[in-house]
């Protein structure tokens, strides 16, 4: 009721004082700071510098209404705020102005008067995304500087969750949960340091509850049928029943569906895929579809592996395409041969940032223990310990085969002088014979040696005795390989006493 009666004190006296006002000088307006709204109350308050003017007894509160300003209230020039308490920015923005009164003439309004921030807030629970749009603050012109994003969930406290260009009037939270009231409200920051406030709006997220992790655990390859078997783990807080598995051979394409499961009520989802080609990676996401038939949460990649060998002389060379998509990363790569005498074994671990390995099948005359010269591998690749669910998945690759060419090399020259280097004599094989014989005759074809053991060596030293003498020997070679194919090989071979 005070504030009513200045009010129309004040009109009342600039009515009956009319001519002298009019020849008296308008005192200089208020500097108008700010309009803001107390999120708490949805009132309206307003911040101003006083009038520097001499004699102002008041101050005169405006608000832009039906393309009018209206008085809404008159304060003691003391005052420097005004909380409009019959204020509506909880349901549109409001534009305020002041002016000063001294005991002859009233200040004209401010040159750039000031409007609140009135933000809405729109739920999608389709995408499962809340949508805020305000209109923009306006009396500050360039020195707006940025808009803080204030958040809180069911009643907590506020905090910041973005911060926006000063040309911003929308944003979307697509971090929500199910069953969470979120309440929020838009912060304007000028360059000096002041903020103005919207008002305060909140939402009830009904929905269901989206999975909040659907892990990728492995695309494996079946080494002996190509098939490929996934497995992914998803959120067991999932109120979400519907998934489709996608796939394709470029991560950053286009996924096409290949499963569609309608209701899967399971923390575990397998599948065993059979693709038409599996020369090229394939990468595997599964995806949560809501009841609006829209993806909500798609997974990590599962990728699988391709694997390649190369053979040369006694070295097969293994390469393999990476295994991308894991929360953990890759710990290492395993290099498993399979052979005849061996059906799986583990020859070779690999750093996670390599995808090659060389492997040497002269070694421990590898070669001579296998009868059809042919090696197998695959590769296993491990996820890392630091999956943020505390799975390690492993994924492997198609069995890959290599069969040596037969290949024969023979020295020319061997130095038997009993120093345990280059004392013994034989043909090197890069496979092992189905038969084999060898001679070797001095010049007058006389035979020294014979064997018909593809591992005995010849060593023309009896317990440090010579039983040849330093020169040029003849040796004749004959063997048959595992395919039947007969090679046969004549040559020289020189002894040589350092």
């Amino acid at each position: 009721m005070k504030r009513k009666f200045l009010l129309f004190s004040v009109y009342f006296y600039l009515v009956i004082s009319g001519a002298a006002a009019q020849n008296g000088d308008r005192p200089d307006s208020p500097d108008l700071k700010r309009v803001t709204v107390d999120t708490a109350t949805g009132h309206a308050w307003i911040y101003w510098s006083p009038s520097p003017s001499p004699e102002v007894i008041a101050n005169i509160i405006f608000i832009y209404h039906n393309n009018i300003w209206i008085p809404v209230d008159t304060v003691s020039d003391a005052t420097t705020d005004f909380e409009n308490t019959f204020s509506n920015a909880n349901y549109f923005p409001e534009s305020y102005d002041i002016s000063a009164f001294d005991p002859h003439e009233e200040s004209p309004l401010t040159e750039e008067p000031h409007t609140t921030i009135f933000t809405t807030l729109q739920f999608d629970s389709c995408r499962a995304e809340l949508n805020l749009s305000w209109t923009p603050y306006i009396g500050w012109a360039d020195s707006l500087e940025y808009y803080n994003i204030f958040r809180n969930t069911d009643g907590g406290s506020f905090s910041i969750i973005d911060s926006l260009p000063p040309d911003s009037i929308s944003f979307t939270d697509t971090t929500i949960e199910a069953y969470v009231n979120y309440c929020y409200y838009i912060q304007a920051n000028h360059k000096d340091g002041l903020t103005s406030t919207s008002n305060k709006v909140s939402k009830y997220t009904q929905m269901p509850q989206i999975p909040g992790f659907i892990n990728a655990d492995y695309a494996t390859i079946n080494p002996e049928n190509n098939e490929v078997s996934l497995s992914f783990t998803i959120d067991p807080a999932s109120e979400i029943y519907h998934y489709k598995l996608l796939r394709t051979d470029d991560p950053n394409g286009i996924y096409d569906t290949i499963a569609d499961f309608a209701d899967h009520r399971s923390e575990k989802l397998t599948y065993t895929d059979i693709p038409e080609d599996l020369s090229l990676p394939l990468y595997y996401r599964l995806a949560a579809i809501n009841p609006c038939n829209l993806i909500i949460v798609r997974s990590n990649i599962a990728s699988t592996m391709i694997l390649t060998v190369n053979n040369e002389d006694a070295l097969n060379y293994l390469t393999w395409t990476p295994n991308i998509g894991w929360k953990g990363g890759v710990e290492k790569y395993e290099v498993y041969r399979k052979t005849m005498v061996n059906p799986s074994e583990l020859i070779a671990t690999v750093d996670a940032d390599d995808t090659s390995y060389t492997d040497n099948v002269e070694l421990n005359n590898l070669i001579y223990n296998v009868d059809d010269a042919k090696f197998c591998y695959y590769i296993n690749a491990v996820e890392g310990e630091n999956n943020p669910h505390g799975i390690r998945g492993t994924g492997t690759t198609c069995t890959k085969c290599v069969v040596l060419q037969p290949k024969i090399f023979i020295p020319n020259a061997f130095t038997p002088n009993g120093d345990g280097k280059n004392d013994a004599w034989k043909p090197k094989l890069s496979f092992t014979p189905a038969t084999y014989h060898l001679i070797i005759k001095n010049r007058w074809g006389n035979i020294l040696f014979e064997s018909r053991d593809h591992f005995q060596v010849w060593d023309p030293a009896v317990n440090g005795e010579r039983t040849v003498q330093e020169g040029t020997y003849i040796y004749f070679l004959r063997v048959t390989t595992g395919e039947g194919k007969e090679i046969l090989r004549k040559g020289l071979v020189n002894v040589v006493f350092p």
